[in-house]
């Protein structure tokens, strides 16, 4: 007895069904250029923290009343640096907080 391994009927893949895989195709390659794209600008930006510091504090005066008032003076001398001269970020609204602990 003789089996056959293949049909004489020949199948075919439905039109939306290729219309699927080329639109995956295109999705695909667009992703893939749209990160390539981001990885080379980061590259070419390369953005680095920007950083704040203290440079200098002065304690010019302080005084304690009787009626439990602290009173100070200090000068704090603050460096705020950036680096990213290609991404043009900035500094706008900042504000600081001075604490003392242990007081």
């Amino acid at each position: 007895m003789e089996y056959k391994l293949t049909s004489s009927r020949r199948r075919t893949t439905h039109p939306l069904i290729w219309c699927a895989a080329l639109i995956c195709t295109v999705i695909s390659v667009a992703v893939i250029i749209t990160g390539m794209v981001v990885f080379v600008g980061y590259l070419v930006i390369h953005p680095r923290v920007p950083v704040i510091g203290v440079v200098d504090a002065h304690l010019d005066d302080i005084s304690y009343t009787e009626a439990g008032l602290l009173e100070i003076q200090i000068v704090i001398k603050i460096r705020a640096e950036n680096d990213n001269e290609k991404a043009h970020a900035s500094f706008s609204d900042t504000s600081f907080t001075l604490i003392f602990d242990g007081l």
